[in-house]
Parts: C-alpha cells; sequence; structure tokens
C-alpha cells in the first residue's frame, strides 16, 4: 500500500534547504559541487514521483465507510486506480444502495460488474466489482 504524507514532503524540502545553506557557507569544489547537483537531483526526482503517488487509504476508506451490516466485504485489492471487492450479502438490492452510493463520490470514475453469482442453498449473492476511480 502506497501512502504519501505532507509531512514527508516537508522533510525533503527541509533537507533540500539545508543542502543549499551548507553550499552557501562552504564554497565547495568542483568535485563537492557535482555531489551536491547528484542529490539535489536525486531529491527533486524524490518529489516528483512521490507526489504523482496515490493514496491508497483514502480510495479503501470510501469502500469501507458506512459499508451496511448485512454486506459482507469478502476481499479488497488496488491495482492500478482500480479497487477490486468481492461482497456477500442475501439482498441484491443492499448491493445496488453500495454500488449507488459509490457511484455518487466525485473520485470515483466506473464500476466494473465482474460476477454475480448466488448461492441458492444458502440464498447468498456474492458480487464481484472493481470501483475505478479518477
Amino acid at each position: 500500500m502506497i501512502i504519501w504524507h505532507s509531512a514527508q514532503n516537508n522533510h525533503i524540502t527541509d533537507l533540500r534547504n539545508r543542502l543549499n545553506i551548507s553550499y552557501q557557507k562552504f564554497k565547495p569544489d568542483e568535485k563537492s559541487w557535482t555531489e551536491i547537483e547528484k542529490v539535489t537531483g536525486k531529491i527533486d526526482k524524490y518529489q516528483e514521483v512521490a507526489s504523482s503517488r496515490v493514496d491508497v487509504a483514502s480510495y479503501t476508506g470510501i469502500i469501507l465507510a458506512d459499508l451496511p451490516s448485512e454486506v459482507l466485504l469478502q476481499s479488497i485489492t488496488y491495482k492500478d486506480r482500480t479497487i477490486s471487492i468481492e461482497f456477500k450479502a442475501q439482498s441484491v438490492l443492499s448491493f445496488t444502495k453500495l454500488i449507488s452510493k459509490y457511484l455518487k463520490e466525485d473520485t470515483v470514475e466506473t464500476i466494473e460488474l465482474r460476477s454475480a453469482s448466488l448461492d441458492t442453498s444458502n440464498n447468498i449473492f456474492t458480487i464481484e466489482a472493481g470501483v475505478i476511480f479518477k
């Protein structure tokens, strides 16, 4: 699970500021300057990659928020802006309400119904779906 916190971004910015102050104080030679450029480049690349990361916790929070008691979450996985979920319930109406709730979220783009089945011996519906986020 990938989660980016602003505290980490502040820490990187603080490191960059210290690096610049150190450079101004010590007037490095050519070799030191090359090392400083390498470190600065690595910090820039890390910030670029880190800022493009997705906050998976907020996506799973959307899926789990206000989950009706009659719906049992069997599994949840995340990959490429999509959360794959499997639910079980005794009523199709429970799933319909849940899907409607997800579609009202500003961050949800699409819900893909992947499979639906009914265990007639227990009258239990199983739904597998993918929730694709914007």
